[in-house]
């Protein structure tokens, strides 16, 4: 359900621009992720079967996997989510990963992950509801931008399927463009897309499916649309800043951002016209 914050009487700034993070919120990237850190760290069946309950395929545990949402899959793998993972299997599961005799570091963690992740990313898929919102609000010929944490190389690995979704954007922010001295929940990507974008942030409405995202965003001045993952607590987004909070994409409604979109009727018509044949 959709969920969105009272509105003051206070006026706000016409979005002259939908800016976007991609992990999450455009691509279902992060269940791939889960995938390849496992098929990384090869856990025995016993591990396996505790922290799976027999899913297929095995996917990390929802604690786990909340803790590494919005966390950027380049740079140090010292700083980043490798050694929360090793951490956590250690102390919470009670197995020291191990490959070949040798403990796993988190360099060889991130290195063993990367490789067996842009395998997985063939397999990537549009969350629900992109590609309808994407094609409606390219109607109204507002400039679309994305600030990604990814790695130009991971960028292209990742739209490489997609090409056609992502032709609509004009602006592309990597997480290794060395312009953008640091990163989310730091507020420069939005700010430093912005300014490519020739909008001020009040007048640019972010997407984004992690708190470091909607706290990057709402300190650069913009407004923010949270897309959570239905498991999560949406109450712990409100205290980012957020304007509203959906289960999906396909929840927007554009009106009350001055938006002649509606998702989720365009998609309703679109079904019902498919069983009319």
């Amino acid at each position: 359900m959709e969920e969105e914050k009272e509105e003051t009487k206070e006026s706000k700034p016409e979005i002259k621009a939908i800016l976007f993070d991609i992990d999450g919120t455009l691509l279902d990237t992060e269940s791939l992720r889960s995938q390849a850190i496992l098929k990384a760290l090869s856990p025995p069946s016993s591990v396996l079967t505790q922290i799976s309950s027999h899913r297929s395929p095995p996917d990390l545990p929802w604690d786990l996997k909340r803790l590494l949402i919005g966390l950027p899959s380049y740079g140090s793998p010292t700083a980043s989510w490798s050694p929360i993972v090793l951490r956590y299997f250690k102390e919470v599961i009670g197995w020291s990963p191990v490959k070949e005799g040798k403990l796993i570091t988190p360099s060889k963690l991130w290195g063993d992950w990367e490789m067996e992740f842009n395998e997985l990313l063939e397999e990537c898929r549009v969350c629900k509801g992109a590609n309808t919102l994407i094609q409606e609000l390219s109607k109204l010929n507002l400039p679309l931008g994305i600030a990604t944490s990814s790695s130009g190389e991971g960028w292209s690995i990742k739209i490489q399927r997609h090409s056609t979704l992502f032709s609509n954007f004009t602006c592309i922010l990597t997480g290794d463009d060395p312009s953008l001295l640091r990163h989310k929940p730091f507020p420069d990507p939005y700010i430093l897309l912005c300014d490519r974008m020739n909008v001020k942030p009040e007048e640019g409405l972010v997407f984004e499916d992690s708190k470091a995202g909607c706290v990057s965003a709402v300190e650069a001045g913009c407004r923010v649309v949270a897309v959570v993952d239905r498991r999560q607590e949406r109450g712990e987004f409100w205290g980012t800043g957020c304007e509203e909070v959906l289960g999906s994409l396909e929840e927007f409604k554009g009106e009350r951002w001055g938006l002649e979109v509606d998702v989720g009727k365009i998609i309703g018509a679109k079904k019902r016209r498919s069983r009319r044949g």
